[in-house]
C-alpha cells in the first residue's frame, strides 16, 4: 500500500505560532518573544512592559449567549488590542479569555496609559448581545522582575487584584519589597 506523502495535509508554520480563533500569537510564541525581550533588555539596559488582560464575567456571557457569541467577543477583543498597540508591540492570546501584550521600550506609566485606553475601548464596544469589560494587570522590566515568568506572575497578581476590586480596571504591579538582610547570629 503506497501512500503519497504529499496528499496529507501539512501544517503551515504560522499555524504553530498563532491562535486559530483570534489570529493573535499563541502562548508558545509569546513566551519565546518575551524571553528574547528579557535577554535583549538586560543586554541593552532597556525597559519594557507586560499587560495581562482578562475578560470580566466571560463565563456568564458565554452561558447567556452561547459559545459562538463568546468566540466573536474574543475575536473582537483581540482585534482591539492589536488596534490600540504599536507595530513593535506583541499581542498574544494567553489562554481562554486572557490576553498578553508585551510593549518594548515602555515604562510602567506608559503601559498603564495604553492599558487604560484598551479598557475604555472594550467597555465602549457595541456588541450585538451585551456589554463586556476587561481587567488588566501591568508589570514592567526590570522593576517587577527580570525573567519572563516573574513578569507574568507580577502582571497576573495585579490582574487578580483588579478582578477582586470589581473588575473593569487597570492596576499596576506593586513594587517588590526590598529584601531585608537578617543579621547573622553570633555564636557564643
Amino acid at each position: 500500500d503506497h501512500r503519497d506523502l504529499h496528499s496529507f495535509p501539512t501544517r503551515r508554520s504560522s499555524d504553530l505560532v498563532t491562535d486559530p480563533l483570534t489570529g493573535l500569537f499563541n502562548r508558545l510564541r509569546m513566551m519565546e518573544v518575551l524571553e528574547n525581550e528579557v535577554r535583549r533588555s538586560r543586554r541593552l539596559r532597556h525597559r519594557f512592559a507586560v499587560l495581562m488582560a482578562d475578560l470580566d464575567l466571560f463565563k456568564k456571557y458565554n452561558d447567556a449567549y452561547g459559545h459562538p457569541a463568546g468566540d466573536a467577543v474574543l475575536q473582537r477583543v483581540g482585534a482591539i488590542m492589536r488596534e490600540k498597540s504599536r507595530d513593535v508591540d506583541f499581542v498574544a492570546r494567553y489562554g481562554g479569555e486572557e490576553f498578553l501584550l508585551m510593549m518594548p521600550e515602555t515604562d510602567i506609566e506608559g503601559a498603564i496609559q495604553v492599558a487604560e485606553r484598551i479598557r475604555k475601548r472594550i467597555e465602549s464596544e457595541k456588541l450585538p448581545l451585551g456589554l463586556i469589560t476587561l481587567s488588566i494587570g501591568v508589570a514592567a522590566f526590570p522593576v517587577h522582575g527580570d525573567s519572563a515568568e516573574v513578569l507574568i506572575a507580577a502582571a497576573d497578581a495585579a490582574l487578580y487584584e483588579a478582578k477582586h476590586a470589581g473588575g473593569n480596571r487597570v492596576i499596576g504591579a506593586a513594587r517588590p519589597r526590598a529584601r531585608t538582610r537578617v543579621p547573622a547570629r553570633k555564636v557564643p
